[in-house]
């Protein structure tokens, strides 16, 4: 037997993915780079493997680097890490290397200061300690010192050094190719970081408009509703700011990931557990439908899920030693497991909450209202999770609580 990997899918996709891809190939060259493009796609559906498939058939005549955002997550800057990628992926001469070294640094000095500037939207209260001191006399003394000053020449905003330079280090190591900049894992990042950097490819993508032509495309890979609910959350504080405003701002083309068909999820299934090189002892085969019948659900079509589905179910077969169960009693185990890797807190509020949590819940989804346990509103707004407590919980809440908390005590026998 062998686990499998959730590592990017490099050798082949899904039909659906596979077309996919050849739509985004054909598209976004001819899209303008002044509009970033946001594929969105929700966890695990296959956002990485798309990149990287989309990477390897474009032609030579463009230059694509791939941002993987969430390994720099400890760094300052989002944005610094950027630009020092797009650096080392560089293809110049020696000669010209040099010329170029000086403007790499001022250009990464600027955005190090922009992304310091944008933290304190995000510190609170923290951020009034840089304004302490600060005084309305102090202010108009400092105007009064400023009318007297006649021959007062502005130095240029950090905004516009971090653009013209920007544009200076674009041109000058790749002066002959369309460049695409794929940005990965953002989602993963925090909301502080990932907000920052959006906004900074905001400010690049407006200075880039200068640059005729204009070489320079943007493609984000970022679940929609997460970066909606970001924005939404840092303007919190204006009640008629609408985030979906800053989405068609930044965004003017959402390409969004299919979901499996039932075809495909059957043929993706049954790819996996030959990757899996299982034997007699595995008892998988023989299961194959019924782990398929528990997947069908839209919430579970997604290709990481599904492998960790997998291989949970391989194992806790091999543990299990083959002993016989009952199809209704299979049918929850597997059930169960899709469920709990699909909503992790699931699986703690089983263990611990009583009968009448889950009978408030669904009496809280049934009439579209917000509970005063904050632990149900958590669950309710995970994407999927209405549908799913719909279709397998609501009708009768007891049976269905007693069927997966028996579930559970087998799977908990075995630690999985």
């Amino acid at each position: 037997m062998q686990l499998l990997s959730e590592a990017i899918a490099e050798d082949s996709l899904e039909s659906e993915l596979e077309n996919f891809v050849g739509k985004m190939v054909q598209t976004i060259p001819l899209i303008p780079p002044s509009s970033p493009v946001l594929l969105s796609g929700d966890w695990g559906s296959g956002k990485s493997s798309v990149l990287h498939h989309f990477q390897t058939r474009l032609t030579p005549s463009h230059h694509v680097l791939q941002f993987h955002a969430w390994k720099y997550e400890q760094e300052d800057s989002l944005l610094s890490c950027l630009i020092r990628c797009l650096w080392e992926s560089r293809q110049i001469e020696k000669k010209q290397e040099s010329k170029l070294r000086n403007l790499f640094r001022v250009t990464l000095a600027a955005t190090t200061a922009i992304g310091m500037r944008a933290l304190p939207v995000f510190l609170g209260e923290g951020a009034q300690t840089l304004c302490k001191g600060l005084t309305l006399d102090k202010l108009v003394k400092e105007y009064e010192t400023a009318k007297e000053i006649t021959d007062f020449e502005p130095t240029a905003s950090i905004t516009d050094k971090l653009v013209s330079s920007f544009i200076e280090l674009i041109t000058g190591i790749f002066p002959d190719r369309d460049i695409i900049i794929l940005i990965d894992d953002l989602d993963r990042c925090s909301p502080e970081s990932s907000l920052v950097l959006l906004d900074s490819i905001r400010i690049l993508v407006n200075g880039l408009s200068q640059i005729k032509p204009n070489r320079v495309r943007f493609v984000v890979a970022m679940d929609q509703i997460t970066v909606t609910e970001m924005v939404a959350n840092k303007f919190s504080s204006l009640n008629s700011y609408e985030a979906n405003r800053y989405m068609e701002k930044l965004f003017p083309f959402v390409f969004k990931i299919p979901t499996m068909s039932d075809e495909s999820l059957s043929q993706f299934v049954h790819k996996k557990m030959g990757d899996m090189k299982l034997d007699d002892t595995d008892h998988l085969y023989e299961m194959k439908e019924a782990v398929i019948e528990q997947l069908l659900d839209k919430s579970f079509r997604n290709p990481r899920l599904i492998k960790r589905c997998l291989n949970k179910i391989c194992l806790f077969n091999r543990f299990f030693n083959g002993q016989e169960l009952a199809p209704p009693v299979q049918s929850s185990i597997y059930l169960w497991m899709a469920a709990t890797e699909r909503w992790p807190t699931l699986r703690r509020l089983l263990l611990r909450k009583p009968f009448s949590f889950w009978s408030k819940m669904s009496d809280n989804i049934e009439k579209g209202e917000v509970s005063d346990d904050d632990e149900v509103n958590d669950l309710m707004a995970q994407k999927g999770f209405k549908e799913f407590f719909r279709q397998h919980m609501a009708n009768d809440i007891k049976a269905a609580i007693k069927r997966l908390s028996e579930a559970e005590k087998e799977i908990a026998r075995y630690g999985l």
